[in-house]
């Protein structure tokens, strides 16, 4: 004869903070209220896809260009320039994230 097992799934549910506190406060009156402190449910990151921009060499080499004068990425010069037009733009995604370069290569 097998075993059933009960899976975790099944457990009836925990009870609310409210429904606790409530039967701390009828098991003795005098305890001062407590107010529950519930964390703060941290943000899904938001996803980070790609963006291809095909362009002549000549406007690659502008911008690239541009950048360097102004010690930022090519993406960072263009998503500033994107926010200068009103564009939304996420705040991480006008930070100069690329990995440094080894000198003399």
């Amino acid at each position: 004869m097998a075993i059933k097992l009960k899976k975790l799934t099944d457990e009836a549910p925990r009870p609310a903070v409210q429904e606790i506190l409530a039967a701390a406060r009828e098991a003795d009156p005098t305890t001062p209220p407590v107010r529950a402190k519930t964390p703060p449910i941290p943000a899904a990151p938001e996803p980070v896809v790609g963006l291809n921009i095909r362009c002549r060499i000549s406007t690659s080499e502008a911008i690239a260009w541009h950048a360097a004068q102004e010690g930022k990425s090519m993406k960072a010069l263009v998503m500033h320039a994107l926010a200068e037009k009103g564009i939304h733009i996420a705040p991480d995604d006008m930070e100069d994230r690329s990995p440094s370069r080894r000198k003399g290569r």
